[in-house]
């Protein structure tokens, strides 16, 4: 899941490497103008549109967005579409925790949240609903699965 503002040519040269690497990869567009790269203005009019749309919960902790039950639904049909094979999801910054919300799908295998933001209010917060996280937390144990999440150093 691409970053803010959007899928742009880095994100899509990101997806081919994991494409030649061996993996099929979907590339949700969530938000900005695909292969764009926006100059500051026309980046943060993507932000606050994001932060606004009713998909997204970038201010409040402890709620998952919307958009978080499309994704669970790609990740199905990525999961038929490739012959029952396992999911796994890489989100960056604004969708960095969608990953993890995710893992509600029970193709989803591997969840990636890297450099996740959200909820933008509370730093160290999850853009997650308590009874979603405890069922990640149960299916992480129950199937002895592992979530990889990276911030750089310094990030809060």
């Amino acid at each position: 899941m691409a970053e803010m503002p959007g899928i742009s040519p880095e994100v899509a040269r990101f997806a081919r490497w994991v494409r030649d690497a061996g993996f099929t990869v979907y590339m949700p567009s969530l938000f900005g103008k695909d292969g764009a790269m926006p100059q500051a203005e026309q980046g943060a009019e993507v932000f606050r549109r994001a932060c606004i749309n009713a998909e997204f919960r970038a201010m409040t902790s402890n709620v998952s967005s919307p958009v978080t039950r499309w994704l669970r639904s790609l990740a199905r049909l990525a999961h038929r579409e490739c012959g029952g094979a396992w999911v796994g999801a890489i989100g960056m910054c604004f969708t960095g925790n969608f990953a993890l919300s995710m893992m509600l799908e029970p193709a989803m295998l591997a969840p990636v949240l890297s450099q996740p933001s959200l909820p933008l209010n509370e730093p160290g917060g999850l853009e997650i609903a308590p009874d979603e996280l405890q069922a990640a937390r149960n299916r992480l144990q129950s199937e002895d699965l592992t979530v990889l999440a990276y911030r750089f150093e310094g990030d809060r």
